[in-house]
Protein backbone atom coordinates (compact mmCIF):
# COMPACT_ATOMS: atom_id res chain seq x y z
CA UNK A 1 0.00 0.00 0.00
CA UNK A 2 1.20 3.68 -0.92
CA UNK A 3 0.90 6.68 1.38
CA UNK A 4 1.48 9.61 1.40
CA UNK A 5 3.03 11.21 4.59
CA UNK A 6 1.49 13.24 7.12
CA UNK A 7 -0.17 16.66 5.92
CA UNK A 8 0.17 19.57 8.44
CA UNK A 9 -2.24 22.05 7.60
CA UNK A 10 -3.42 24.01 10.83
CA UNK A 11 -3.42 27.09 8.55
CA UNK A 12 -6.34 25.85 6.84
CA UNK A 13 -8.17 24.37 9.95
CA UNK A 14 -10.70 27.90 9.78
CA UNK A 15 -11.78 26.25 6.69
CA UNK A 16 -12.50 22.81 8.36
CA UNK A 17 -16.27 22.90 9.25
CA UNK A 18 -17.19 21.56 12.84
CA UNK A 19 -17.90 18.24 13.54
CA UNK A 20 -21.25 16.76 14.88
CA UNK A 21 -21.20 13.22 15.00
CA UNK A 22 -25.15 12.92 14.90
CA UNK A 23 -25.79 10.12 12.33
CA UNK A 24 -22.51 7.85 13.68
CA UNK A 25 -23.66 4.93 15.93
CA UNK A 26 -22.12 6.35 18.74
CA UNK A 27 -24.01 4.53 20.72
CA UNK A 28 -22.31 1.29 19.56
CA UNK A 29 -18.43 2.52 19.69
CA UNK A 30 -16.53 1.62 22.35
CA UNK A 31 -13.10 3.00 23.26
CA UNK A 32 -10.71 3.65 26.13
CA UNK A 33 -7.77 5.60 24.25
CA UNK A 34 -7.14 8.95 22.98
CA UNK A 35 -8.06 9.23 19.65
CA UNK A 36 -4.99 10.11 18.44
CA UNK A 37 -3.16 7.17 19.60
CA UNK A 38 -6.02 4.97 17.94
CA UNK A 39 -5.42 6.59 14.73
CA UNK A 40 -1.54 6.18 14.76
CA UNK A 41 -2.24 2.63 15.30
CA UNK A 42 -4.46 1.95 12.48
CA UNK A 43 -2.31 3.97 10.48
CA UNK A 44 0.25 1.59 10.95
CA UNK A 45 -2.30 -1.70 10.59
CA UNK A 46 -2.94 0.10 7.00
CA UNK A 47 0.67 0.20 6.06
CA UNK A 48 1.19 -3.62 6.78
CA UNK A 49 -1.36 -4.46 4.42
CA UNK A 50 -0.68 -3.69 0.65
CA UNK A 51 -4.05 -4.65 -0.69
CA UNK A 52 -7.47 -4.28 1.71
CA UNK A 53 -11.15 -4.84 0.89
CA UNK A 54 -13.19 -2.39 -0.33
CA UNK A 55 -16.82 -3.09 -0.05
CA UNK A 56 -20.19 -1.22 -1.57
CA UNK A 57 -23.26 -2.12 -1.49
CA UNK A 58 -25.33 -2.96 -4.94
CA UNK A 59 -28.44 -1.97 -5.85
CA UNK A 60 -30.18 -5.08 -4.24
CA UNK A 61 -28.46 -3.83 -1.05
CA UNK A 62 -26.14 -7.00 -1.52
CA UNK A 63 -22.79 -5.93 0.17
CA UNK A 64 -19.65 -6.83 -2.61
CA UNK A 65 -16.33 -6.76 -1.58
CA UNK A 66 -12.89 -6.04 -3.89
CA UNK A 67 -9.36 -6.31 -3.68
CA UNK A 68 -7.64 -2.47 -3.84
CA UNK A 69 -4.65 -0.44 -3.15
CA UNK A 70 -5.01 2.14 -0.97
CA UNK A 71 -3.32 5.86 -0.49
CA UNK A 72 -3.59 7.35 3.10
CA UNK A 73 -3.44 10.93 3.61
CA UNK A 74 -4.30 12.79 6.61
CA UNK A 75 -4.92 16.73 7.83
CA UNK A 76 -3.13 17.47 10.92
CA UNK A 77 -3.99 19.99 13.20
CA UNK A 78 -1.23 21.33 15.53
CA UNK A 79 -2.10 23.18 18.75
CA UNK A 80 -0.62 26.39 18.56
CA UNK A 81 -1.53 26.58 14.48
CA UNK A 82 1.05 25.75 12.33
CA UNK A 83 1.72 28.62 9.71
CA UNK A 84 5.53 27.02 7.99
CA UNK A 85 6.39 23.24 7.20
CA UNK A 86 7.07 22.18 10.97
CA UNK A 87 5.49 21.75 14.18
CA UNK A 88 6.87 24.28 16.97
CA UNK A 89 8.68 22.11 18.95
CA UNK A 90 6.06 20.18 22.04
CA UNK A 91 3.33 21.08 19.49
CA UNK A 92 0.10 18.62 20.31
CA UNK A 93 -0.33 17.05 16.94
CA UNK A 94 -3.99 15.60 16.10
CA UNK A 95 -5.55 14.16 12.84
CA UNK A 96 -9.05 16.03 11.69
CA UNK A 97 -9.27 14.21 8.51
CA UNK A 98 -8.20 10.86 6.96
CA UNK A 99 -8.26 10.22 3.30
CA UNK A 100 -8.14 6.98 1.40
CA UNK A 101 -7.63 7.10 -2.35
CA UNK A 102 -8.59 4.66 -4.73
CA UNK A 103 -7.90 4.26 -8.76
CA UNK A 104 -9.86 2.56 -10.75
CA UNK A 105 -10.90 2.52 -14.54
CA UNK A 106 -14.35 4.15 -15.98
CA UNK A 107 -17.00 1.75 -16.15
CA UNK A 108 -16.58 -0.55 -12.86
CA UNK A 109 -18.93 -1.80 -10.88
CA UNK A 110 -17.70 -0.26 -7.50
CA UNK A 111 -18.54 3.15 -9.53
CA UNK A 112 -21.73 2.15 -10.14
CA UNK A 113 -22.53 1.45 -6.86
CA UNK A 114 -20.98 4.28 -5.06
CA UNK A 115 -23.06 6.96 -7.17
CA UNK A 116 -25.78 5.06 -5.90
CA UNK A 117 -24.91 4.26 -2.44
CA UNK A 118 -21.75 6.39 -1.10
CA UNK A 119 -21.03 4.74 1.87
CA UNK A 120 -18.18 2.36 2.06
CA UNK A 121 -16.06 -0.01 4.16
CA UNK A 122 -12.26 -0.91 4.08
CA UNK A 123 -10.49 -3.00 5.70
CA UNK A 124 -7.22 -4.02 6.89
CA UNK A 125 -5.04 -7.05 8.25
CA UNK A 126 -1.94 -7.82 9.76
CA UNK A 127 -2.31 -11.39 10.71
CA UNK A 128 1.45 -11.71 11.86
CA UNK A 129 -0.03 -9.21 14.66
CA UNK A 130 -3.19 -10.35 14.78
CA UNK A 131 -4.44 -6.78 14.13
CA UNK A 132 -7.17 -5.71 11.99
CA UNK A 133 -8.73 -2.21 10.99
CA UNK A 134 -11.99 -1.17 9.93
CA UNK A 135 -12.33 2.06 8.04
CA UNK A 136 -16.20 3.83 7.19
CA UNK A 137 -16.70 6.67 4.93
CA UNK A 138 -18.77 8.51 2.20
CA UNK A 139 -17.06 7.78 -1.03
CA UNK A 140 -16.87 10.73 -3.67
CA UNK A 141 -16.32 9.59 -7.55
CA UNK A 142 -13.06 12.02 -9.04
CA UNK A 143 -13.26 11.90 -12.85
CA UNK A 144 -11.96 15.56 -13.01
CA UNK A 145 -8.46 14.98 -15.77
CA UNK A 146 -6.93 18.28 -13.86
CA UNK A 147 -7.66 16.65 -10.33
CA UNK A 148 -6.68 12.91 -11.00
CA UNK A 149 -3.31 13.86 -12.83
CA UNK A 150 -2.56 16.31 -9.56
CA UNK A 151 -3.67 13.24 -6.91
CA UNK A 152 -2.04 10.58 -8.90
CA UNK A 153 0.31 8.31 -7.34
CA UNK A 154 1.47 6.02 -9.30
CA UNK A 155 4.84 6.11 -11.37
CA UNK A 156 5.51 5.83 -14.81
CA UNK A 157 5.46 1.97 -14.90
CA UNK A 158 2.08 1.77 -13.51
CA UNK A 159 0.66 4.37 -15.51
CA UNK A 160 2.14 2.67 -19.09
CA UNK A 161 0.94 -1.17 -17.50
CA UNK A 162 -2.58 -0.26 -16.05
CA UNK A 163 -3.53 3.21 -17.60
CA UNK A 164 -2.02 3.66 -20.79
CA UNK A 165 -4.72 6.55 -21.67
CA UNK A 166 -3.81 8.67 -18.46
CA UNK A 167 -5.62 10.58 -17.09
CA UNK A 168 -8.47 9.82 -19.44
CA UNK A 169 -8.86 6.21 -17.94
CA UNK A 170 -8.47 6.61 -14.43
CA UNK A 171 -11.22 7.60 -11.96
CA UNK A 172 -10.16 8.42 -8.62
CA UNK A 173 -11.84 7.39 -5.29
CA UNK A 174 -12.05 9.72 -2.55
CA UNK A 175 -13.06 7.65 0.78
CA UNK A 176 -13.60 10.83 3.52
CA UNK A 177 -13.27 8.88 6.86
CA UNK A 178 -16.00 8.96 9.12
CA UNK A 179 -15.36 6.66 11.93
CA UNK A 180 -12.61 3.56 12.57
CA UNK A 181 -12.70 0.34 14.81
CA UNK A 182 -9.09 -0.65 15.22
CA UNK A 183 -7.75 -3.82 17.25
CA UNK A 184 -3.66 -3.90 17.24
CA UNK A 185 -1.17 -4.57 19.98
CA UNK A 186 -2.04 -2.78 22.96
CA UNK A 187 -5.13 -1.38 21.31
CA UNK A 188 -7.48 -4.04 22.81
CA UNK A 189 -11.01 -4.67 22.54
CA UNK A 190 -13.89 -4.73 25.03
CA UNK A 191 -13.65 -7.54 27.34
CA UNK A 192 -17.65 -8.01 26.81
CA UNK A 193 -18.56 -7.94 23.38
CA UNK A 194 -14.98 -7.75 21.84
CA UNK A 195 -15.54 -4.96 20.28
CA UNK A 196 -12.54 -2.72 18.66
CA UNK A 197 -11.77 0.64 19.73
CA UNK A 198 -13.55 3.61 17.65
CA UNK A 199 -12.25 6.57 16.77
CA UNK A 200 -14.29 9.47 15.28
CA UNK A 201 -13.66 11.54 12.41
CA UNK A 202 -16.38 13.34 12.08
CA UNK A 203 -20.02 12.63 11.00
CA UNK A 204 -21.76 11.45 7.47
CA UNK A 205 -22.72 13.41 4.89
CA UNK A 206 -26.60 13.32 5.34
CA UNK A 207 -28.72 10.80 2.76
CA UNK A 208 -29.85 13.43 -0.37
CA UNK A 209 -33.35 14.44 -0.49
Amino acid sequence: MKRSGVSALAALGFLLPSHSFAQLPTHELYSRLPKQQLVDAAREVAATDPVAALVTVDSKGRPRARSVEVHWEEIVLTDPPLFGHNPPEGARRETDRIMLWIATRPGTRKLEQIAANPRVALYFEDDASGSYLSVMGWAEIITEPRVVTTQSWHNEEQLAEFYPSFPDDMVLIRVDVSWLEVIAPGIDASTDLWRPQAAVLQAETPDPE
